[in-house]
């Protein structure tokens, strides 16, 4: 998920950016590695209730992956509001939005190319060293 500027996403809507950074584990494994997703942390800045609409897809169905590699993780929508926290629905309408509020946005990773098991040991080094892979 990449946005042309955070800064001009601030500006002209009520959010404010907590976290955009990789989602580590998103991505298939395999001799190549999907891409991976991204984790977003919005925080809702309005003094009123307010009303959204959902428009992602991929929830429902992980990125397929090629040649005997692994699907990576479909996307995740969640609205925080207090301590409740609600899974939402893909092309969801009239979702309704309190004040503070925060939407946990989880876009997918790519699927894998080729077997895991010709991945270089070299590169899974990489992959934990860059924060891609969480250790195990």
């Amino acid at each position: 998920m990449k946005f042309g500027s955070i800064e001009v996403t601030e500006v002209r809507f009520p959010l404010f950016f907590r976290h955009h950074e990789f989602r580590p584990d998103s991505f298939g494994d395999g001799k190549y590695r999907g891409a991976p997703g991204v984790r977003l942390v919005l925080e809702v800045e309005t003094k009123q209730a307010s009303i959204a609409n959902m428009a992602g897809d991929g929830t429902k169905h992980a990125p397929y992956a090629l040649f005997g590699g692994k699907e990576g993780l479909p996307h995740r929508y969640q609205l925080q509001s207090g301590p409740q926290v609600r899974t939402l629905r893909t092309k969801e309408s009239g979702v309704a939005v309190e004040p503070g509020s925060v939407f946990l946005i989880e876009s997918s990773g790519g699927g894998g190319w080729g077997p895991p098991e010709e991945r270089s040991p070299q590169a899974r080094d990489a992959d934990i060293a860059n924060g891609f892979v969480s250790p195990r």
